[in-house]
């Protein structure tokens, strides 16, 4: 997971973590179409 989140950084996309129990979610929250296709072809971009 480390490796899909710096890869993500490198195109600056950050991705905020929960702590304590929720250390091990991830919550994506993208408020428009835009974004999200940008977030969608960075992951096939480095094929998580």
């Amino acid at each position: 997971m480390d490796y899909a989140f710096e890869e993500l950084k490198k195109r600056n996309i950050l991705v905020f973590c929960g702590s304590g129990l929720l250390e091990d979610y991830v919550r994506l929250t993208v408020s428009s179409k835009k974004y999200m296709e940008k977030f969608v072809d960075a992951l096939f971009e480095i094929d998580v």
